[in-house]
Formats: C-alpha cells, sequence, structure tokens
C-alpha cells in the first residue's frame, strides 16, 4: 500500500494575483472579497412614480396601519400562484405555507431552496 505523498513542512504559501478587480477587506484578517466588473454607480435613471421623494409619503402611509392587504400579499402579474411563508410559532424549524384562500400547509425549506410539505400523522 502506498503512501499519501506528504507536504513539506516549508511549503510557501499560495500567493494569489488579482487582475483585473477590486479587493474589499473584511472583518477577518484570513479571508476578503474580490469585485469584478463595471462599477454602476448611480447613472440609472429612476421613473417619476419609483423616486423616494414618491414613494416615502406612499410607504409611511401604508406602514401606519397593522397589518398587509392579503390582496396585495397574494398578487401576481404572471399568472402564477403565490403563497406567503411564515415561520411555525410552536416549532421554530418548521415553516408554514398559505395560498390565497387560506389553506395553510406546515413542511420544510429543502437544501435547494423547494418547500417540502410534512407527512401528516397517522392517528
Amino acid at each position: 500500500m502506498a503512501a499519501a505523498p506528504q507536504k513539506p513542512k516549508n511549503a510557501p504559501s499560495s500567493v494569489l494575483r488579482i487582475f483585473d478587480g477590486t479587493i474589499i477587506k473584511t472583518t477577518r484578517s484570513d479571508m476578503f472579497i474580490v469585485r469584478v466588473g463595471k462599477d454602476h454607480v448611480g447613472t440609472a435613471k429612476v421613473a417619476s412614480d419609483q423616486a423616494a421623494n414618491t414613494l416615502l409619503p406612499k410607504m409611511g402611509k401604508a406602514f401606519s396601519r397593522p397589518g398587509v392587504d392579503r390582496q396585495s400579499v397574494f398578487q401576481s402579474n404572471s399568472g402564477k400562484t403565490v403563497y406567503a411563508y411564515s415561520m411555525d410559532p410552536r416549532d421554530p424549524s418548521r415553516i408554514i405555507k398559505e395560498d390565497q384562500s387560506g389553506k395553510q400547509t406546515i413542511g420544510r425549506m429543502a437544501t435547494n431552496g423547494t418547500f417540502r410539505a410534512s407527512r401528516s400523522k397517522a392517528g
């Protein structure tokens, strides 16, 4: 049986060279972020009805009332079914999926980000 190759004790640390990007420091000394591509700094034009001075008063009025209108939560322009997800207050590891009619399904989020309904307990 052949032995695994040993790494020399004096192995030089690897050097990382950045040719096209900006290094962004993080709070950790052993980690950093590299931003690549062009910076898009404030050159986009915004429609007047989507500007902050138009939206902020509307948001303030909407947030001054408790709750959210069901119609605005389940609204879809693409025709697809929209669900609302919330955490189960009795078991934080479970998720509650609710549709427009109010039907609730208890389940979990799978590792790929999809909702998986829990099996109902026989009893």
